[in-house]
């Protein structure tokens, strides 16, 4: 008998589309205190997948927001190479390549900073 994971995903919202969710909410009923949205992933498995199995559905389900900072966009798409793009007309600022594929959500941030 097949096998249904489920596996919560990202927002689906940015915080700049729920807080105007919000408001419009709020508009039609002041109770609203709070709204949210997010991504989930059925997977059909034979069986329940071993460590390595959900470390792989982990990184291939793995899709984060990029981040700003200062003028530019940083962004992983999940190849092996973080990206970073002049916020204002796209351009490519840098590159660096990495062993192994990155997974975005697993990217740190410190003081503004990608800490990868």
């Amino acid at each position: 008998m097949p096998l249904i994971l489920k596996l919560r995903g990202a927002s689906a919202l940015s915080e700049f589309r729920l807080a105007k969710l919000l408001r419009s909410l709020q508009q039609a009923s002041p109770g609203v205190r709070r709204v949210a949205g997010e991504y989930w992933h059925f997977v059909e498995m034979a069986h329940a997948p071993d460590a390595e199995q959900r470390r792989m559905l982990e990184r291939l389900l793995d899709y984060g927001a990029p981040l700003l900072w200062r003028n530019s966009v940083i962004y992983a798409c999940g190849d092996q190479v973080l990206r970073a793009y002049n916020a204002r007309n796209g351009d490519e600022i840098w590159s660096r390549a990495y062993p192994a594929p990155l997974c975005p959500a697993r990217q740190a941030t410190a003081a503004g900073r990608v800490c990868a």
